[in-house]
């Protein structure tokens, strides 16, 4: 046996199986960047409804009737 072991330069590549233009590769990048646009939108939805009701709860600390935008009915 030889010393060190002869190995196949193939077992050293770290490039993956797909080529570059193959359709799976691609399809599972767009559901990536899709689940991060989605977690962003939504992140971003959550903190401002947070942040509308710590207004809301901070007017009604300060003992205000008028925290709410409600629309007023034309007399």
């Amino acid at each position: 046996m030889e010393w060190p072991p002869y190995r196949h330069k193939s077992q050293y590549m770290t490039q993956s199986d797909h080529s570059p233009n193959d359709p799976k590769g691609k399809r599972g990048n767009l559901v990536g960047i899709l689940i991060v646009a989605v977690l962003v939108i939504a992140v971003g939805w959550l903190a401002h409804m947070l942040y509308k009701n710590l207004q809301l709860q901070k007017c009604e600390l300060e003992g205000r009737h008028d925290c709410t935008d409600m629309p007023q009915p034309d007399q």
